[in-house]
């Protein structure tokens, strides 16, 4: 289920109901986006569909993308991952076991591939391997977490083929995001950290531009190369990070069941949500969170 989390304040968004293929109902899912008017759009793992739930509907939530058994024709998905709506309310989904991006215009009913092979995983430039996150720059340029090729990968709209942006030591990348600046942060599954990886740009100065290019070399931002622990310094299986516009960084500690928050500069986390490191159901407590 998805919950809500205001001051202290625990509420339940969405799902709730068990785990199934109702549409009261979700799956295991990984990937989570809010629209402008907070209407909550969940990838079902699963149940290999994107569902979106209106602001303030509670009970059930309505097919987006997929939605027609898992597979790889046009209008199927196979484990979507995450997922990203731009202003025309055009979703693009990270089709994981496809190896492929899907976009699904408004209302429509197939999708269209736009990067990768469907059903083909691969390190050339036009393919993917087990995509799992997708965001945008101002220019509509999409960027890839090609998780298997431990890679980010830079398509401008309606390019064949990707460029990489970052290739560098990870391992299982899960979760991408851009800082206000324009520098990229990775949850870096295995090694239990959030990674980041400044840009560089001749003008204006550290934001996104034409002729960005991103230092291979990553800096961690938070938790500590290969050390899994329960500390405010350390982390456990990251699987999605996000920052504020005071640029902290929120991050889904999946291993401790907690979400994280770090202050610009700091390495020592607060508990923001998931208040015990074991998994439960009870108010205060998570079982494997995995999107903020």
């Amino acid at each position: 289920m998805d919950t809500r989390w205001n001051s202290g304040t625990v509420t339940t968004v969405a799902g709730g109901r068990g785990n199934g293929a109702a549409w009261t109902q979700m799956s295991s899912s990984y990937g989570l986006f809010i629209d402008s008017t907070f209407n909550i759009y969940i990838s079902e793992y699963s149940n290999c569909r994107v569902t979106r739930w209106a602001n303030g509907n509670t009970t059930a939530g309505g097919l987006v993308a997929g939605g027609n058994g898992c597979g790889s024709a046009l209008n199927q998905l196979y484990n979507p991952w995450g997922i990203y709506l731009n202003g025309n309310k055009t979703l693009f989904v990270a089709d994981y076991s496809n190896h492929r991006i899907q976009k699904w215009v408004y209302g429509a009913t197939t999708g269209v591939v736009v990067a990768g092979e469907s059903s083909v995983a691969g390190s050339f430039s036009y393919q993917l391997n087990s995509p799992t996150s997708i965001t945008f720059d101002q220019y509509s340029n999409m960027y890839v977490l090609d998780t298997n090729n431990n890679r980010i990968q830079r398509w401008a709209p309606g390019a064949t083929y990707g460029i990489t942006v970052v290739s560098a030591s990870m391992s299982t990348p899960l979760g991408l995001k851009f800082d206000f600046s324009g520098n990229l942060y990775v949850a870096d599954y295995n090694n239990h950290r959030i990674a980041s990886f400044k840009i560089y740009c001749p003008q204006p100065t550290n934001r996104v531009c034409g002729t960005s290019y991103w230092n291979g070399t990553l800096t961690t931002i938070a938790g500590t190369l290969s050390s899994s622990g329960t500390s405010a310094t350390l982390l456990s299986s990251p699987y999605s990070v996000f920052l504020d516009g005071l640029n902290r960084t929120y991050v889904v500690d999946t291993g401790n069941n907690r979400i994280q928050r770090f202050s610009s500069g700091s390495t020592i986390g607060t508990t923001v949500a998931g208040w015990y490191t074991s998994p439960g159901s009870t108010i205060g407590q998570f079982s494997t969170p995995t999107a903020v």
